[in-house]
């Protein structure tokens, strides 16, 4: 007797191969749905220089020149320092985002259901009233996206990486025409700085 062939015809072959396909493709993207608008790697370059600023100008009805030396610092983060929130398909009006690598930072913004994104997060500027989500490294951050009831709709953990360089901005030389700057500082001189140093 004939042995049948076991083997399945060529075109049932080329039928699961898409479908595995297919299925890896929708997987990836449904993982990779939840991230960061501005994606998921950061550079903060902190910059520093001096400035050598002269100020001239009248005081109690007399011409008079000062100086003073300045040193001058910022950040400047790429490609930026905020960003939303993205996840397709969500019936979430808001979002908590969470740093578990760095002391379990949180912070929750509104989520539009119909954008599929969320209000600016805050990643990166530090000042007196406000701290940043990441820190320098690999910041692993849980999300939950909470309905209007603040029950949790979804939930899951994504990664972003920052790195950080210092920059040594040269020497330069300012006028002003504003006593003031000399006497007590100004952080436009230190903007006006960057600017004509192009350091930053």
């Amino acid at each position: 007797m004939k042995q049948l062939c076991s083997r399945p015809p060529f075109h049932y072959l080329i039928l699961l191969i898409a479908i595995i396909l297919s299925i890896t493709i929708f997987v990836s993207r449904h993982c990779d749905a939840a991230e960061l608008d501005n994606g998921s790697a950061y550079r903060v370059t902190y910059a520093q220089g001096t400035v050598f600023l002269t100020c001239q100008g009248f005081y109690n009805g007399q011409y008079i020149v000062l100086r003073r030396n300045l040193l001058c610092q910022d950040s400047f983060a790429n490609p930026a320092a905020f960003a939303r929130f993205t996840h397709a398909g969500s019936r979430a009006t808001k979002v908590s985002l969470t740093n578990t690598s760095a002391g379990n930072i949180s912070k929750t913004k509104d989520f539009s259901p119909e954008r599929g994104e969320s209000q600016n997060f805050n990643l990166l500027i530090r000042t007196l009233f406000q701290q940043p989500l990441l820190v320098p490294g690999n910041n692993l951050l849980s999300y939950k996206l909470l309905l209007p009831d603040n029950s949790v709709e979804q939930q899951g953990i994504f990664e972003v990486r920052v790195d950080t360089d210092q920059r040594y901005c040269p020497n330069w030389f300012m006028n002003s025409p504003n006593l003031n700057d000399c006497q007590y500082g100004s952080p436009f001189v230190c903007d006006e700085y960057f600017r004509q140093s192009r350091c930053l």
